[in-house]
């Protein structure tokens, strides 16, 4: 885990040369600002689907220092936020008072980004039984949103750090991080055979969505562009050629975010699920948080112990999603999914990243 730089030159979405060049706000609204990041640091996590960008979000999500907010772009629809959001993306720009307005809400315990497992909290009175039953309880009534949210915000004034997780975000992601400017960035990086494998099963059981490749293309071209593929070689892919290359698209960003933030972190999956325990020591300690019993609790529960179907369908309503592990070659289960052809294509396009994490799969 750690700084890891890109040889190539591959350019990233341009980012603004300026961060801020809109009128500054009044002092008063500045100073408010600051005061309440004195009490609360922001850690982004990111990394692409099927990676473990889940499990390492629980993870973090098991200190009693931490709120985390699952996926907030693409479930917290706010039509307050709406508007700062898209200016955001598109521009890279955030006054102080707009980027507390994003992380206050991003804090708000909202039904579809707070999810279980729920934990004790320094923040707040309840045990994790309260919320972890009030969610239940909601979700079977399909009523009850707003008072969750009441009861599990944290009060205005609370002392706590907000985490929050996202993918999917090679085009956003670079202005996302300026306007935002996390504390913390954290990117978790996975094998893309296993990610591709991962996605495969997910599609089969149809619970991943095959994407658009002309719709892709259309996103992510300029992109595609700068790492040497043109439209119509993307377009002539294989299946397994085209899958790594949006794995190695989206990848490549957010290796490039890592090498320029001043305080970036990569958590490559297979030492995660080799040595949970370490992992997370070492990265806890890089946020400034204690590794507490509850968390070598989540470790346990997630790595070693087998869970039944219920708990999975309970905690993320599929196996698929959830972040129980059986504990037994969760890494390396794509060497038995995908033929060697496939292999090799995966790995012919996802070279540039696979040479640095991976080598020994390309006989380095």
């Amino acid at each position: 885990m750690g700084k890891h730089a890109i040889a190539s030159d591959v350019p990233l979405p341009r980012l603004n040369e300026h961060v801020n060049p809109i009128a500054p706000a009044a002092p008063a609204a500045e100073n408010r600002a600051t005061d309440i990041e004195r009490t609360r640091h922001f850690v982004f996590l990111l990394g692409t689907a099927r990676s473990g960008t889940t499990w390492l979000g629980n993870i973090l999500n098991s200190s009693p220092r931490s709120i985390y907010s699952h996926e907030p772009l693409v479930r917290y629809p706010d039509e307050e936020l709406l508007p700062v959001l898209k200016r955001i993306k598109k521009t890279g720009l955030a006054t102080p008072d707009e980027r507390e307005m994003v992380l206050h809400h991003w804090s708000r315990a909202y039904f579809d980004v707070r999810r279980p497992p729920f934990f004790t909290k320094d923040y707040s009175a309840w045990p994790a039984g309260v919320p972890w039953a009030a969610w239940l309880a909601v979700r079977a009534a399909g009523r009850g949103y707003n008072t969750f949210q009441r009861l599990f915000s944290p009060r205005n004034g609370a002392r706590y750090d907000l985490v929050a997780k996202q993918g999917g975000l090679a085009v956003d992601g670079p202005n996302i991080v300026q306007a935002l400017t996390p504390q913390v960035l954290i990117v978790i990086v996975r094998h893309p055979c296993a990610v591709i494998a991962s996605l495969r099963r997910g599609q089969k059981l149809g619970l991943m969505a095959r994407p658009s490749r002309d719709r892709w293309l259309d996103d992510h071209l300029p992109l595609i562009e700068g790492l040497g593929y043109g439209r119509r070689h993307a377009e002539a892919m294989s299946e397994a050629e085209f899958q790594s290359l949006a794995w190695l698209v989206e990848n490549y960003v957010y290796q490039k975010l890592h090498d320029t933030h001043p305080n970036a972190h990569i958590v490559p999956y297979d030492d995660l699920c080799r040595d949970p325990i370490g992992v997370t020591r070492s990265l806890f300690q890089a946020i400034g948080w204690d590794v507490t019993r509850q968390t070598h609790r989540f470790l346990c529960h997630t790595t070693l112990r087998r869970t039944n179907r219920l708990t999975s369908l309970v905690t993320a309503g599929h196996s698929y999603f959830s972040v129980y592990k059986s504990g037994e070659g969760t890494a390396d289960s794509w060497k038995r999914d995908l033929d060697q052809s496939e292999q090799d294509e995966i790995l012919a396009i996802a070279r540039p990243l696979v040479e640095r994490y991976w080598p020994e799969a390309l006989g380095q």
